[in-house]
């Protein structure tokens, strides 16, 4: 009877300790921190595919993106116009910033 005991102690210990390591929680999922960047552009060149880190200016009519937020590193002029819509999240389209 002894045995018997001794044998499910034993098994209850090596089922806890696998079932205590088996079992991982979720890992935590971080959202990116953002970065606000604006489309500048002239008049004659209103799609042009330029951008600069700044939140404020109005924006002019044009086909394109004008304010978008990009993750934290992002840099958007190192990049396709195709490659930042689809990493961007987009606060104002169609439109761009008048150039300083």
């Amino acid at each position: 009877m002894k045995k018997i005991q001794l044998t499910l102690a034993l098994a209850a210990m090596v089922a806890a300790s696998t079932f205590a390591f088996a079992f991982k929680p979720a890992a935590v999922v971080h959202k990116p921190f953002l970065v606000e960047w604006v489309r500048t552009g002239t008049t004659a060149n209103p799609d042009n595919n330029t951008w600069v880190q700044q939140s404020s200016g109005t924006c002019e009519a044009a086909d394109d993106i004008c304010k978008a937020d990009f993750p934290s590193g992002y840099n958007p002029n190192a990049h396709t116009y195709n490659q930042n819509v689809a990493n961007a999240t987009i606060l104002q389209d169609q439109g761009f910033v008048p150039a300083p």
